[in-house]
C-alpha cells in the first residue's frame, strides 16, 4: 500500500484493496485531495484552526454507511471502508478548501499556529440514500452546519447550513465515493464564499 503524506492530510482516491487466497480485504476508499494552491510568498496568510468535523451516530467509523429509506434504516456496504474515520477523511478535504481560499490557510489542532478563527463543521448527512432498494441507483446527499468561531472572544461570527444531493452516476461504490466528494467540495465551496 502506497503511503501518502502531506502536512495538510491529503489523502487520495485509491483504490487500495487486498486480497488473499482465503478472503478477501474490503476495498478501502479516500476522497482525493485537490493540489493546495501556492500562496504568494508577499502574502501572509490568515490561519483558521479546523478540528475534526462532528458526525453522526453511526457515523464515527470508518464503515461506509447508506440509508435504505424503504426500510427506514441506515447501513453499512459490507465489503467497502474508508480509508479513516469519515470525520477524519471530511476534515482533510475541509483543510484543503480552507487552504485553497485565499488569504487562509487551515491549520489542525497542535500545530502550534496561532489562528485567529476556529471553523467548527457538524455533519448532517454524507450518504447514499437508496428510495427503493439497495439495486437502484442512490441520491447522494451531503448536509454541513459550519461554524466560525472568534478565537479571541470565544463568540460566534458566522454559522450557515449548506447542502446539496444528486443521483449517483452508478449503483457503484466508486461512482458513490466520487459523486459524495463532489457534492462535499461543491458544499465546501459555498460555505468558503459565503464566510470568506
Amino acid at each position: 500500500m502506497k503511503k501518502v503524506t502531506n502536512s495538510l492530510m491529503m489523502v487520495s482516491l485509491l483504490y487500495l484493496g487486498a486480497c488473499s487466497p482465503f478472503q478477501s480485504a474490503p476495498k478501502v476508499y479516500a476522497l482525493q485531495g485537490a493540489a493546495i494552491a501556492k500562496k504568494p510568498d508577499t502574502v501572509s496568510p490568515r490561519a483558521i484552526l479546523v478540528p475534526e468535523p462532528q458526525v453522526p451516530t453511526g457515523f464515527d467509523t470508518n464503515k461506509i454507511a447508506m440509508y435504505l429509506y424503504n426500510k427506514r434504516r441506515l447501513d453499512y456496504y459490507s465489503n467497502a471502508v474508508w480509508a479513516d474515520r469519515l470525520g477524519n477523511v471530511l476534515q482533510g478535504i475541509i483543510l484543503q478548501t480552507v487552504s485553497n481560499t485565499p488569504g487562509l490557510m487551515g491549520v489542525t489542532p497542535g500545530w502550534g499556529l496561532p489562528a485567529t478563527e476556529e471553523l467548527l463543521v457538524t455533519v448532517n448527512d454524507f450518504e447514499p440514500v437508496y428510495a427503493a432498494g439497495p439495486d437502484d441507483i442512490p441520491q447522494l446527499k451531503v448536509s454541513l452546519n459550519y461554524e466560525v468561531i472568534s478565537m479571541e472572544s470565544g463568540k460566534l461570527l458566522r454559522s450557515a447550513t449548506f447542502s446539496g444531493t444528486a443521483p449517483a452516476a452508478a449503483n457503484t461504490q466508486t461512482s458513490i465515493v466520487a459523486g459524495l466528494e463532489k457534492l462535499l467540495r461543491q458544499v465546501n465551496a459555498k460555505a468558503m464564499r459565503r464566510f470568506y
